[in-house]
């Protein structure tokens, strides 16, 4: 093999890994599973309890409304913030009180009373009633009815909030497991709460390839095109599948609007208008009659649109 060959070989192979996101761009961002997402969720819940020590919905439920921005979050507790930051959360300050214990549960028979439930307006035993953090009982049906309701029908899981007028509290995943006796509820609910977590985490993002279920973990900006395990190819900031290297998100876009507006223009020119063969003029359609003729002095061409 020649000189010149070899060199022209070395080009190429030098060209396939350049366009390769998976060869150059793999340290930037990682490919997890549905399981090492939630496993990774749980990870940065730990992190974070480690200066808050609140409870674990707590901590999960302050750091979604920080968009898990662990920084943003511990900067405003050490301002001394710590009240506002769980009313922000529409949780129980854990500087308050402490969760309320579902004890009616554990009451013997004698010890047994009538509750009024607020719900249905039937009178339950007490051992019958459940209770969220803010204190307020209903009976067990009612709210495992009403959780299935919020959590299966409308899909919501971090901001499920209690039954009272104005209570502002939302329901911790202690006292979803332990109203909640649907597998499938539970099951919708984990999903839910795992879905929230990618969605809401600037660095991470679900791979949009038909029915791959990973996700992306991105460790720094300075790349913004991956690929999943399942060979697609997408842009992690926009969502756009295969990419739009070199240019960024902004200008794509309006390269795009660019294109389309151009389109439209001369989408508005082939209904609208006609070019005059003899002096190249265009013949405007500028009434709502279809029929249209055209004169002009200098070519005498006329014309029916």
């Amino acid at each position: 093999m020649s000189s010149d060959e070899s060199d022209d070989g070395e080009d190429e192979s030098e060209e396939v890994v350049a366009i390769s996101p998976s060869e150059e761009q793999s340290d930037s961002y990682e490919v997890f599973t549905p399981e090492q997402i939630v496993s990774f969720m749980s990870k940065v819940i730990r992190e974070t309890n480690s200066f808050l020590h609140f409870p674990k919905t707590t901590t999960r439920t302050i750091l979604h409304g920080f968009k898990w921005n662990i920084e943003n979050l511990l900067e405003r507790y050490y301002d001394g913030s710590q009240d506002k930051i769980s009313q922000e959360a529409h949780v129980e300050s854990p500087f308050k009180k402490q969760p309320i214990k579902h004890a009616m549960n554990k009451l013997s028979k004698e010890d047994l009373q009538l509750e009024y439930c607020g719900i249905c307006m039937n009178e339950q035993p007490s051992n019958n009633m459940g209770n969220a953090e803010c204190g307020h009982w209903f009976c067990r049906n009612c709210l495992c009815e009403y959780l299935s309701l919020k959590i299966v029908e409308e899909g919501v899981s971090q901001t499920v909030e209690f039954l009272t007028f104005k209570c502002g509290v939302f329901f911790s995943d202690t006292t979803v497991l332990d109203l909640a006796n649907d597998s499938k509820v539970l099951l919708k609910y984990h999903q839910l709460i795992t879905n929230s977590f990618v969605e809401c985490n600037m660095f991470l993002r679900w791979c949009p390839g038909v029915g791959c279920n990973n996700g992306i973990r991105l460790d720094n900006f300075s790349s913004l095109t991956v690929q999943c395990k399942c060979g697609e190819i997408f842009c992690f900031k926009c969502g756009l599948l295969g990419g739009h290297n070199p240019i960024s998100c902004s200008i794509y876009n309006q390269w795009i609007k660019k294109c389309n507006d151009e389109s439209e223009t001369l989408f508005w020119f082939a209904v609208h208008k006609k070019l005059c063969p003899k002096c190249f003029v265009f013949i405007e359609k500028n009434e709502g009659c279809n029929h249209m003729i055209y004169e002009r002095a200098s070519c005498g061409y006329r014309s029916h649109l």
